[in-house]
């Protein structure tokens, strides 16, 4: 291709035009990727914020547990507390899977623990509600032969020997037990019988969250 002389500075005119089209394009587009980083860096940096509080706002509350086990056959409502702080409005609800009924047990407020405790107070409530079922049975003495502790054998013939002998091993394997209460900043959580760790608005909102379980 040939150009003219005298259309020389036309020419250059239109490269430089298109140059500068060109390299205006790609300022743009350097720009724009500048700016979606940035806000994919300020995205990032708010989740990992939100993140923080959440953590920080469930640290109580997620070492708070409640469970049962049997154990040398009797019956262990075992709850842990390992965040330091006492937490208040504290209700278990136990439900007993053979059973439509619900067992409920309060207490105005549970300490830190360092290794787990035993809750006699949900332990006799879960317990009473069966007392027509259970035989109690001396499982050891002291020295002078006194009996000194007791396991519970199911009566034969009952319901609930469908279900086993032993009333702590037939209560571990087929009860649940949840726990509603308020942490050290007021905030009510509900612990469900599977494990969960749920917020709530209101206490009332909480123990009722556990009706579900």
């Amino acid at each position: 291709m040939s150009i003219a002389l005298g259309a020389l500075p036309d020419w250059f005119s239109g490269v430089g035009a298109t140059g500068a089209l060109v390299i205006a394009s790609l300022a743009a587009k350097a720009a724009f990727g500048q700016v979606q980083h940035m806000r994919d860096q300020i995205a990032h940096a708010q989740e990992v914020e939100e993140k923080s509080r959440q953590r920080d706002r469930r640290s109580q509350a997620s070492q708070v547990a409640v469970w049962i086990e049997s154990v040398e056959g009797q019956l262990h409502v075992l709850f842990s507390n390992t965040s330091g702080l006492p937490i208040y409005r504290v209700s278990f609800t136990a439900k007993l899977g053979w059973s439509d009924e619900r067992i409920y047990a309060e207490y105005s407020v549970l300490g830190p623990t360092v290794e787990p405790r035993r809750l006699a107070k949900v332990e006799k409530s879960i317990e009473g509600k069966f007392s027509g079922d259970l035989e109690k049975i001396v499982s050891g003495s002291d020295a002078r032969g006194n009996p000194t502790e007791y396991v519970y054998k199911i009566r034969a013939g009952s319901e609930l020997s469908k279900l086993g002998e032993m009333w702590a091993d037939v209560a571990a394997d087929y009860a649940r037990i949840g726990i509603a209460f308020k942490d050290a900043s007021e905030t009510p959580w509900a612990r469900h019988a599977y494990g969960e760790l749920t917020e709530h608005g209101m206490p009332g909102a909480a123990v009722g969250a556990l009706e579900n379980d």
